[in-house]
């Protein structure tokens, strides 16, 4: 991710959480992890160290979510377009259990 487009996300993000242990992995690299995940449709356990923890990047994925930071995001990025159409492509990976 370039620095301008952590700028843009940078910016979305919500404060940490005050409980629990302080990551050990940066908010930027946890989600460029993340991205890894979904664009290459891999289990998390195969996201790259170089990412910081898969958990940790799940959980925050989770928090993302949840707090409705990736509508945001999306919502953003399409009001700076000038096409009257926007097309955002999205995969299903099917679960395996165990």
């Amino acid at each position: 991710m370039s620095d301008e487009e952590w700028g843009v996300i940078s910016s979305f993000l919500p404060p940490k959480p005050k409980r629990g242990r302080r990551a050990l992995s940066d908010d930027r690299s946890l989600i460029n992890g993340i991205l890894y995940v979904v664009t290459t449709g891999c289990r998390w356990r195969e996201m790259p160290r170089k990412y910081g923890s898969y958990v940790t990047a799940w959980r925050l994925l989770r928090r993302l979510q949840e707090a409705g930071v990736w509508d945001k995001i999306i919502e953003f990025l399409t009001s700076m377009r000038s096409c009257r159409r926007i097309a955002i492509d999205s995969t299903t990976v099917e679960a395996k259990g165990g």
